[in-house]
């Protein structure tokens, strides 16, 4: 049996970012307070179960937050949410017609901390590896 967030040979070893598996552990990121697009790579989603959490504080109101979640093939196909302060969905990761990417983006976003929110899909193959982009444009 594999631990929580422990590593089988074919996961990236993101250990360096956990504990991220809720809102409240979210890996706090510099997007927005000292840069406004960062991605992040050598990620992973294992085992089964397992959600990554990275939070962006909007510094300026009406700041918009997109991210990118590209898995890798061969893999399961990760998903994604932006989620509010009190951990709510606020937008759905998409797919990208004919990519492994999710994107994720809500505008016109009130000063606060969000949080971009990784996890595999409910069934099937549901570990794989990744990467995240998040980006903080306007206003």
């Amino acid at each position: 049996m594999v631990p929580v967030d422990g590593r089988p040979a074919n996961c990236a070893d993101d250990s360096q970012l956990e504990p991220n598996d809720t809102y409240m552990t979210a890996f706090q990121t510099p997007v927005a307070t000292q840069k406004m697009m960062l991605t992040f790579a050598g990620l992973s989603i294992c085992p089964a179960g397992d959600k990554d959490n990275y939070a962006v504080t909007i510094t300026t109101l009406g700041q918009n937050l997109e991210m990118l979640v590209e898995s890798d093939p061969g893999g399961a196909d990760l998903q994604g949410s932006i989620l509010n302060s009190g951990g709510t969905s606020i937008n759905n990761a998409s797919p990208m017609t004919g990519t492994m990417i999710r994107r994720a983006y809500v505008a016109n976003l009130p000063v606060g901390t969000y949080y971009a929110q990784v996890y595999g899909p409910v069934s099937g193959l549901q570990t794989n590896n990744y990467k995240l982009t998040l980006n903080v444009t306007g206003p």
